[in-house]
């Protein structure tokens, strides 16, 4: 009798309302629009939703703030973009932009049908990204919500004086404010509060992974898959971002004596004064990634985040719900892609780019530039420096030592257990089209392009058709996520999949073609043990980095 009156009811949603889906919020009533998944299924997108005031005028750099309710019904068909810029292109974006985007596999939501949810925190070095490097159209070939969401970037997201001021982390503290929207409100699309799991690739992975340190987000998510990227990664926190807060200061006019005088100042410019100036934080292209990024809060009853994730988790004090995560075979790749395709210019700055390219220019003294320089040299390019070799450096230092060194931490915490893949299936559709270079090997985040329909304008053109051999892994891929939030333990056919035991070799799932995925296990994804040899003060060397205005 029950599955009969649950079959009415999903038949019932699917005929009514068939010009536009409609649902409640605790703020209103919203309206949105149909869009088709991959394989033609219909379903409902309501794009647009606010979750927290415009962070706009008084509000710039502010914590973000309740929303406010609305009379009526609102139009919730529009993408927003925050403020940003891709590497050299023009500002593009709106402050006001703290909006989310709901998508619903049904023509209209059944409510409280409690549907698993996935999360998409979105990438691009925490500095650019969006929902279009979020996309549902293949994501909606399942049965979950799925949702995407904007939060503030670069200097509106991370820049901080790392005192009350400019406190930092407000990229972070507006994804809390997304999860708790989630919370109140997805019932009303048919989700279910206490089944939801974060997405995240590369940064956004990295901020996914944050939310396992941060007592603001406790209770807001139940899983997390961690893409190409850890909170642990060497570029995912910036220890020194009052220096960065004073060179743009002063690139605008900014001289000011406190912190706090700086902080006003900064909120009076213009949006496009402030990012005239945003090559200030790099060196040399976009290094160091990390020049905008998360930061160590001071303690207070708001502060996302006060110790550095690597000693939290080593004291395992972390929000303890299952992971899933992952790494592609050549991740080192994007380093090649970040200069242009033009290795001489690796070559004949070597020493000068080598702390900015691999995010070691403020852990280290001086004294020890040249020695390490040196040691990398000769473990890396002891035959000269060729693509591969570079691919593989970028590849061990940015992704796969944090990778090898955070899921060991993870298996020792019972509570939270860990399962991993390695990505290294070469799809038809490649990133071949990034800048025009052509590559071999599985770049970083390329299984991300098989699950969230990624679109960057003219750097990227997503297909409209697939092949049919990627078809089938983006349909695999789904069934282990879809199946990971389900079950808190990812699955494959009859593969034995294991979580990461706390001693001995790391088991992994490897994906390298729909015929060809198996169970392998390692010593180790990375040279560990070579990097912790050298001086630079990370992980078990940690030091706090303060400085004084």
């Amino acid at each position: 009798m029950f599955m009969c009156f649950k079959f009415f009811l999903l038949v019932e949603g699917a005929s009514r309302q068939q010009d536009y889906p409609t649902a409640d919020t605790a703020l209103g009533r919203v309206k949105g629009h149909y869009k088709y998944s991959y394989h033609k299924r219909i379903y409902s997108a309501f794009e647009g939703l606010p979750y927290a005031k415009p962070p706009v005028g008084d509000l710039r750099f502010e914590e973000p703030q309740d929303a406010e309710p609305w009379n009526g019904v609102l139009e919730a068909t529009k993408l927003y973009e925050c403020v940003q810029n891709i590497f050299s292109s023009p500002v593009f974006g709106e402050e006001d932009c703290l909006y989310i985007n709901v998508y619903v596999p049904r023509t209209n939501p059944l409510p409280n049908e409690k549907l698993d949810v996935f999360v998409h925190i979105h990438g691009g070095a925490f500095i650019f990204g969006g929902p279009l490097v979020a996309g549902s159209r293949y994501m909606m070939d399942r049965d979950i919500i799925y949702i995407n969401f904007n939060y503030r970037l670069g200097i509106f997201g991370f820049l901080s004086t790392g005192d009350e001021a400019l406190p930092g982390n407000i990229g972070l503290k507006d994804q809390v404010f997304a999860l708790k929207w989630i919370q109140k409100n997805i019932k009303y699309f048919g989700g279910n509060p206490n089944s939801v799991t974060l997405l995240g690739l590369s940064s956004g992975s990295a901020c996914a992974h944050f939310h396992y340190f941060s007592p603001l987000s406790k209770g807001l998510f139940h899983r997390a898959v961690l893409q190409s990227g850890t909170a642990v990664s060497t570029w995912s926190v910036q220890l020194e971002p009052l220096k960065q807060a004073i060179a743009l200061g002063k690139a605008v006019d900014c001289n000011n004596s406190t912190s706090k005088e700086l902080a006003n100042c900064l909120k009076s410019k213009s949006t496009s004064d402030l990012y005239k100036q945003i090559q200030v934080f790099y060196s040399i292209l976009i290094y160091p990634l990390s020049a905008i990024a998360p930061v160590i809060e001071k303690k207070s009853s708001t502060a996302f985040l006060t110790e550095h994730p690597y000693i939290l988790l080593k004291k395992g004090e972390i929000n303890k719900v299952p992971i899933l995560t992952s790494s592609t075979t050549d991740e080192g790749i994007i380093g090649l892609r970040h200069l242009n395709n033009d290795l001489n210019l690796f070559i004949d700055n070597y020493d000068y780019i080598l702390p900015y390219l691999l995010d070691y220019y403020n852990k280290i003294k001086e004294d020890d530039k040249p020695i390490i320089s040196e040691k990398i040299k000769d473990f890396y390019f002891e035959n000269g420096i060729t693509t591969k070799s570079f691919i593989r450096l970028v590849g061990d230092r940015t992704f796969k030592v944090p990778l090898d060194i955070g899921v060991r931490m993870h298996a020792k915490i019972k509570e939270t257990p860990i399962y991993i893949y390695i990505f290294a299936y070469e799809s038809s559709f490649r990133s071949q089209n990034w800048h025009g270079i052509e590559y071999e090997g599985v770049d970083h985040a390329e299984d991300g392009y098989l699950l969230y329909d990624i679109s960057l304008g003219d750097l990227l053109v997503v297909p409209e058709k697939l092949s049919d051999s990627d078809v089938v892994i983006k349909d695999i891929l789904l069934h282990m996520l879809v199946s990971f939030a389900r079950d808190g333990a990812p699955k494959y056919n009859d593969i034995n999949w294991t979580s990461v035991k706390e001693d001995g070799e790391i088991d992994y799932l490897f994906i390298k073609s729909p015929d060809s995925i198996t169970m392998k296990s390692t010593k180790e994804f990375a040279p560990t043990s070579f990097w912790s040899s050298l001086p630079i003060k990370e992980f078990d060397k940690l030091i706090d980095v303060k400085e004084e205005l």
